[in-house]
């Protein structure tokens, strides 16, 4: 027969997944935003007139983002999710061992236990040796006695 796996190493739960992603996917977050507000900050409308000259996009739209604006906020998103991926990963990690080490130190603790209990038993049996054989002693001193 296998064992169940130990508590905690079960089927990966959405808060599981939750706790992995959340730091990757805040990350990318900000560096969408921060990178929006730059290109939105600094960079001018582009008028109707001069689209023709200059290549740029006079739609609606274009006044909030555009393709390289686009191109920037998913290449800056991609490099601070795999920052946070990095850190979330050692996080983990480091859960991990410490998860380990207190596993190592439950099972030396029982270890002991255990060793303690075996040691204790015996010492019960020799002390219980003791006392019937000194039991017997005063039984057949009282035989004899009385004869």
């Amino acid at each position: 027969m296998s064992e169940p796996p130990p508590p905690g190493y079960d089927r990966l739960t959405f808060r599981d997944f939750w706790e992995i992603l959340r730091v990757p996917a805040l990350f990318a977050l900000a560096a969408i935003v921060l990178t929006w507000l730059v290109w939105y900050l600094t960079s001018a409308s582009c008028p109707a007139e001069i689209s023709q000259t200059t290549g740029c996009n006079p739609s609606s739209i274009a006044q909030y983002i555009n393709l390289d604006a686009l191109n920037k906020m998913m290449t800056h998103a991609v490099i601070g999710g795999g920052g946070g991926g990095i850190w979330s990963y050692a996080m983990i990690t480091r859960e991990r061992r410490a998860r380990e080490a207190a596993e190592k130190a439950r099972e030396v603790a029982e270890k002991q236990l255990v060793e303690e209990r075996e040691r204790a038993a015996e010492e019960r049996r020799q002390f219980l040796a003791v006392i019937e054989r000194l039991s017997g002693e005063r039984n057949d001193g009282d035989s004899t006695a009385a004869q």
